[in-house]
């Protein structure tokens, strides 16, 4: 009798065991269809089919396979509504169209998107997942694990995640691991970004990272040319930058009516260009605060009259403030070329290069780099930490 009660309760247990892990691939595979990849469960491989989305009571779009993704493409008329994701999508390296003109929240719920293939040669303007953001849209939570977005050369603005943003939007707590091209031509008219192509109205950009290989006229990690007042917070540049005219680890290009401000941001991409490299900005015409910002990776210009600074490639600002910043690459100074008089540099530091030294810069060797009490007025608790060569942020 003893051994019958073993084994009763030996079966009891075997179910329960079966029937949590039924419930818990319920909760990560929504669709309750899909694959497992690397312990990460996505939705069955797209097969280049539409369908329309469940819309929830509040008003948001439920998004758990690529066909809703692709219905959402095929929409005409601006999408107000807003979009969420509930299952990991794998695109399957089909032709996606893109969204073409958002003004919702689409909040990526933390899910990710692989195998994104987004070639366009014949649009003018944005090209990205979001080819256009309207005002008051937003982005979040999502990542792009893979893919390729490729655009035409001339008169567009490509981003992984966005290519043109407007007023008032908001692109927050995103990863982008795709490529990003242009086709180069002979104007500046084209660029392209790991986040955000161009910005044409007050955007924020904060939390993001940046691990995709950018190539095209104007070529940055986060955004590629900026017009407009942009605030940039905690973001990170590690895909290698391959520009035309200007390339970057942030900011590409931002002319004489943009304003902006950049706090925690770093860059450890090689950076490539003809004329202005910059580990966070290639050029920048307009007023601007930068605190809290590094760089090292490397910085290649190619043409003889060209500039490569560990911050800025070159500067034509009414006012320029840059607090806080490291430069790990030697012999590259903070700002290449500075046409600016009105330049506040505080508590800057480079690695070691011939004079003569920039005003509010420090000279360190390599191994001064890692002693952090070298590096004065810096916020070691809160926003930086002691790496192993030299600060890097929290």
């Amino acid at each position: 009798m003893k051994s019958f009660r073993n084994i009763i309760l030996l079966l009891i247990i075997a179910t329960s065991v079966i029937f949590m892990a039924s419930c818990s691939e319920s909760a990560t595979n929504p669709s309750g269809r899909g694959y497992n990849t690397n312990s990460i469960v996505y939705s069955t491989p797209w097969e280049g089919d539409s369908a329309k989305p469940y819309r929830d009571t509040t008003d948001t779009y439920i998004i758990i396979e690529g066909k809703h993704l692709a219905w959402l493409t095929d929409q005409t008329t601006n999408i107000t509504a807003n979009i969420k994701f509930n299952a990991n999508i794998d695109m399957n390296n089909k032709s996606f169209g893109g969204i073409n003109k958002f003004a919702g929240v689409m909040d990526g719920n933390s899910k990710r998107i692989k195998n994104l293939n987004i070639i366009d040669t014949n649009t003018d303007g944005g090209v990205g997942l979001i080819y256009n953001l309207l005002e008051n849209g937003q982005v979040k939570n999502l990542t792009i694990e893979s893919g390729t977005i490729k655009g035409k050369g001339e008169n567009t603005d490509a981003g992984s995640f966005v290519g043109v943003s407007g007023d008032n939007t908001i692109i927050q707590n995103v990863t982008n691991k795709a490529s990003v091209e242009l086709i180069k031509s002979s104007t500046v008219e084209s660029t392209s970004s790991g986040i955000l192509g161009r910005t044409i109205g007050l955007v924020t950009i904060k939390n993001a990272v940046n691990y995709g290989d950018i190539n095209a006229d104007t070529a940055s990690g986060i955004v590629g040319f900026v017009s407009t007042k942009i605030v940039i917070d905690n973001v990170k540049n590690l895909g290698n930058i391959s520009g035309g005219s200007m390339a970057s680890g942030i900011i590409a290009l931002a002319d004489g009516s943009a304003n902006v401000e950049i706090n925690r941001a770093e860059n450890y991409g090689d950076i490539n260009a003809f004329y202005n490299a910059g580990g966070i900005v290639g050029y920048i015409e307009c007023t601007a605060k930068i605190n809290n910002v590094g760089n090292s990776g490397k910085l290649t210009t190619t043409s003889s009259n060209s500039h490569a600074g560990g911050i800025i490639g070159t500067a034509q600002c009414p006012t320029l403030e840059i607090n806080n910043a490291y430069n790990y690459i030697s012999n590259i100074k903070i700002i290449a070329n500075n046409y600016n008089t009105a330049t506040t540099i505080t508590s800057n530091y480079s690695l070691n290069y011939t004079p003569p030294i920039e005003a509010g810069v420090t000279i360190l060797t390599v191994n001064s780099f890692k002693d952090k009490s070298n590096f004065d007025g810096w916020d070691f608790v809160n926003i930086w930490e002691m790496g192993d060569k030299h600060p890097v942020l929290r």
